[in-house]
C-alpha cells in the first residue's frame, strides 16, 4: 500500500494519535498499550433488503466494541457509502478515550451501515434499520452496547433501532439500548442541540486560555464552518447569538460566502436548504470552491 494510502487508514491515524498521546506514560506496559489499540470486538453483517421497486439490494454493516472496561459499549451507528469496519474500529477507539478522559462510566463502540441515505426513501431506510439490527442481534444492549445517532443517522433511526431491538427481547425495560432517541421514547431534551452547543463551549473556553489577535470573546469573531446540518447549523445560530460573524458555510452540495461583507444571514441560509436541499444560491451569498472555504481568512475554522 501506498504510504499516502497508510496515512488515510482510519486505524493508522488512530494509532499515531494514541502513541503521540501515550509516549510520556512511560510506566504503561507495551502489552496494556496494545490492549488500548485493539477492539475487543467487531461484528461485519451483510444482509438483503426490499428495496422500493420490488428488487432485493444486498447491504454491509458494522458494530464494533472496543472498550467495556469503564462500562457498557456506547457509540453512533452512521449510514455512509464510505463507511468501513477500519472506519468504526478507529471511532470506537476514540469514544473510549473519550468517556475515560471525561470519567464518564462508557466504553467506546461504533457502528455503521453501507449506504447513500440521499438515494434512499423513509421506508427504505427503516427496512435497513431494522434487518441490520437483528443481524448485529445481541451485540447491542442497554448493559452491553449502546447505540446513538450520527453522520445521516438522527433520532427517527434511534426509534427505529429500540423498536426493533424491544421485539426481539420483549419483556424487559430496553429503552436504555438507544440515545439520542424521541423525547416521548425517553429521550432527553436539548439532546439535538448538545453537540454544537459543546463545540461552542469549547471555543469560548479556548479564548480564554489562549486569545486570538488579542481576542479572548467569540463576540465579533469571524468564522468559517464546514457543515451545516445537525452539528455546524447549530453551532453557526449559537455564534451568531454570542455576537461572532459566520462569514462562510459549506456543506456536501457545496460552500457560500457572504456578498454582504457582513455575516451570513442565517434564517435566510437556513430556508434555502429547506427549500433546495443546498446552500448554494442562498440570497446574498457567492458560490465558492471547498479549498475557498477551508483557506479562507477567518479567525476560527471549524
Amino acid at each position: 500500500m501506498p504510504t499516502e494510502d497508510i496515512h488515510r487508514d482510519p486505524l493508522v491515524m488512530r494509532a499515531i494519535q494514541f502513541y503521540r498521546g501515550s509516549a510520556p506514560m512511560e510506566e504503561l506496559p507495551r502489552g496494556l498499550i496494545d490492549f488500548f489499540l485493539h477492539p475487543k470486538r467487531t461484528v461485519s453483517v451483510c444482509f438483503p433488503v426490499e428495496m422500493n421497486d420490488g428488487g432485493v439490494r444486498m447491504f454491509e454493516g458494522f458494530r464494533c466494541m472496543h472498550s467495556n472496561v469503564l462500562g457498557p459499549g456506547k457509540g453512533g451507528l452512521r449510514y455512509h457509502p464510505e463507511v468501513t469496519g477500519h472506519e468504526v474500529a478507529a471511532l470506537a477507539a476514540l469514544m473510549t478515550w473519550k468517556c475515560a478522559l471525561i470519567d464518564v462510566p462508557f466504553g467506546g463502540a461504533k457502528g455503521g451501515v453501507v449506504c447513500d441515505v440521499k438515494n434512499l426513501d423513509h421506508a427504505e431506510l427503516r427496512r435497513i434499520t431494522r434487518r441490520y439490527v437483528a443481524e448485529v442481534g445481541d451485540a447491542f444492549g442497554p448493559y452491553t452496547d449502546i447505540a446513538a445517532p450520527d453522520l445521516y443517522t438522527n433520532e427517527q433511526t434511534m426509534a427505529w433501532v429500540y423498536d426493533t431491538f424491544q421485539t426481539l427481547h420483549p419483556g424487559r425495560n430496553n429503552l436504555p439500548v438507544v440515545t439520542g432517541k424521541p423525547v416521548t421514547l425517553g429521550g432527553s431534551l436539548g439532546r439535538n442541540e448538545a453537540t454544537g452547543l459543546g463545540c461552542l463551549i469549547a471555543i469560548k473556553h479556548f479564548l480564554e486560555l489562549y486569545p486570538i489577535d488579542g481576542k479572548s470573546a467569540v463576540e465579533d469573531m469571524s468564522v468559517v464552518i464546514q457543515g451545516f446540518g445537525n452539528v455546524g447549523g447549530v453551532l453557526a445560530e449559537l455564534l451568531r447569538q454570542e455576537g461572532a460573524r459566520v462569514i462562510a458555510i459549506g456543506d456536501s452540495t457545496g460552500s457560500i460566502t457572504t456578498t454582504s461583507g457582513q455575516g451570513l444571514d442565517l434564517d435566510s441560509v437556513r430556508a434555502h436548504k429547506s427549500e433546495t436541499g443546498t446552500v448554494v444560491g442562498a440570497p446574498h451569498t457567492r458560490e465558492i470552491s471547498t479549498d475557498e472555504l477551508l483557506t479562507m481568512e477567518c479567525l476560527s475554522l471549524i
